[in-house]
């Protein structure tokens, strides 16, 4: 079983009768005070952060340090981090782990038969002054716990909320455990650890390792908009990727059917929107070239160029047959009754673009026969997109994306 958490005091309750306390994500308003307990709010990076960093301060118990569960990563360490494992991604002795543990979330332990040890809780003795130096959320809040720590020598904190092989493979990066490291870890798990670095404020950090396992995937990135492609973009963000960054923004502009959410994603909303943005004017731009063009075979403009026939009845037969193909392929893609609107739902540049084309090329009819007549409907389309411009992606480097940043952190 999880261990037991007390309920969040009452208001007007005393705090200093608890040995057990739960504090959330929030702004600490007061300084720290001697006599004040050990439990206090622990403040994350923004709210753009996937979730809220919880965390459960006991009072030190000595008996708990000797336990043979402790792994030391500073053997003089007077923090003791606490993880639970439910999903049993680390084994069961961490005496026992190894980086192949840590590189992938596929690596579980067997399952006990009995069922009694599903659930386990790692203590993990760390160095206030390591956390401190690395992350600027612990060098906020962890004065907090100096009385304790220098009553006691160490204080517990339970975090068992946050994933632990993830936090396991930062906190090892933090205190220079190199070592047991692994030289390539899956993507999830990067995402994952872009995640925490930006939830600890702990980048700078984290970014040399975090560089050598993105280095192994190469340039391998989505071509799609898929929950691989805001991975990429959550990790390309954090540790300031910049072709990395460019190379998804613009494949998620190209092939997202829908709004970009930054719910789960460590990235300032304002970029999101920015995305959002981009996108849209894409769309609109493609839409707008299509409607242009649907005009001009209506109205016969611009076309007696690329009309071959010199009669006119077999023109009017040439522009008849393409402005009907064109009518129907816009309508069966719900570009014109209702006109689509913001955020264009269903609606992705490239495979629009994608489609259209594929249906121009079914549409057989020619001038006369000929077999690349320049009126028909796939050489107008074709000409047509060469004029309108393809999603370019983001610079993160941008003075525009730097304010956007700025704005954010206000």
């Amino acid at each position: 079983m999880k261990r037991p958490i007390s309920p969040d005091p009452q208001p007007g309750s005393s705090p200093a009768t608890e040995t057990t306390k739960k504090a959330c994500l929030q702004p600490a308003t007061n300084s720290p005070k001697e006599g004040s307990p050990a439990s206090v709010p622990i403040v994350g990076a923004d709210e753009a952060c996937a979730r809220k960093l919880n965390i459960t301060c006991t009072y030190p118990q000595p008996v708990s340090v000797e336990d043979d569960d402790t792994y030391d990563l500073d053997p003089t360490g007077d923090i003791v981090i606490v993880l639970g494992d439910e999903d049993r991604l680390l084994p069961s002795d961490l005496a026992e782990l190894t980086p192949e543990w840590l590189s992938n979330a596929k690596n579980r332990r067997d399952p006990d038969p009995t069922g009694d040890e599903e659930y386990r809780e790692y203590q993990i003795r760390c160095s206030s002054k390591h956390l401190m130096l690395a992350s600027k959320t612990f060098e906020r809040q962890l004065p907090y716990f100096m009385d304790e720590i220098e009553k006691h020598g160490f204080v517990e904190i339970g975090l068992f909320d946050e994933p632990p092989r993830i936090f396991l493979l930062v906190l090892m990066i933090i205190h220079g455990r190199t070592r047991l490291l692994p030289r390539k870890i899956g993507l999830s798990t990067l995402a994952g650890v872009a995640e925490l670095s930006h939830k600890l404020e702990c980048e700078e950090a984290v970014n040399a390792s975090a560089q050598l396992w993105i280095s192994k995937f190469g340039k391998d990135l989505p071509r799609v908009y898929s929950k691989y492609a805001r991975w990429w973009l959550q990790i390309s963000w954090v540790f300031q990727g910049k072709y990395v960054f460019q190379k998804i923004t613009k494949v998620i502009q190209a092939t997202s059917t829908d709004a970009i959410e930054g719910n789960l994603l460590c990235v300032p909303d304002t970029i999101i929107d920015e995305l959002n943005e981009a996108r849209y004017r894409c769309i609109e731009h493609l839409i707008s070239a299509l409607q242009g063009l649907l005009k001009d075979l209506a109205t016969g403009d611009n076309n007696s160029q690329w009309c071959t026939p010199t009669d006119p009845d077999s023109k009017h037969l040439c522009l008849s047959s393409v402005l009907g193909d064109l009518t129907t392929h816009m309508y069966s893609e719900g570009l014109l009754i209702p006109e689509p609107k913001r955020p264009y739902p269903g609606i992705g540049f490239g495979p629009l673009m994608e489609r259209f084309v594929a249906k121009a090329e079914d549409s057989s009819y020619s001038c006369h026969g000929s077999e690349e007549p320049e009126c028909r409907l796939l050489a107008r389309i074709t000409r047509l997109f060469k004029d309108i411009q393809q999603p370019l992606g983001l610079d993160i480097n941008s003075s525009q994306l730097a304010g956007l940043e700025e704005d954010a952190e206000q």
